[in-house]
């Protein structure tokens, strides 16, 4: 296959990728944008608040193989300076599209970041609720805060004000 062929499967791929994180944080037009091929730094470039929601640095490969040390060594290499983001790799398999793309990254990285976002969740929670002090709130993202404090406020008007206090 002729280079100019390869790069531009690259240069689809990483498209496609950028496309996706648009569309599934709902992002505005402009805050997720790809590099062109050669050019040094992340593949996918996020603005701040796109970084909030999503903190991976993103290094796009189209290949038939899946990427190893070599790949995630240069992921890395993009995020050596900047703590909380997690060095990915984003890959799709030989003839396929983006639908069967998938990620590469470490374990204990991803979960870190899960465990601090859960935290920081819990202590807004736990800040807001005054009747029973933060017991109600062990479990904010599977269930609701507790009602003496709530009542039946979980609706729009609070998840706007989770919003709020993320953005």
């Amino acid at each position: 296959m002729k280079p100019s062929s390869l790069k531009a499967k690259g240069r689809n791929h990483q498209k496609e990728v950028a496309a996706m994180i648009e569309e599934i944080f709902d992002l505005q037009s402009g805050e997720v944008k790809w590099c062109s091929m050669g050019a040094s730094g992340e593949d996918i470039q996020l603005s701040p608040y796109a970084r909030k929601l999503l903190p991976f640095s993103v290094e796009c490969k189209k290949q038939r193989k899946h990427p190893g040390v070599k790949e995630m060594n240069q992921s890395r290499f993009h995020v050596k300076d900047s703590p909380g983001i997690i060095a990915t790799v984003c890959w799709s398999p030989h003839r396929s599209g983006i639908e069967e793309a998938m990620m590469t990254l470490n374990l204990r990285e991803f979960l870190t970041s899960i465990k601090q976002k859960y935290d920081r969740m819990n202590a807004w929670l736990n800040s807001i609720c005054k009747e029973c002090k933060g017991s109600g709130h062990q479990r904010a993202f599977t269930s609701r805060p507790c009602n003496v404090c709530f009542g039946n406020r979980w609706d729009q008007e609070l998840f706007q004000q989770i919003e709020k206090e993320y953005k």
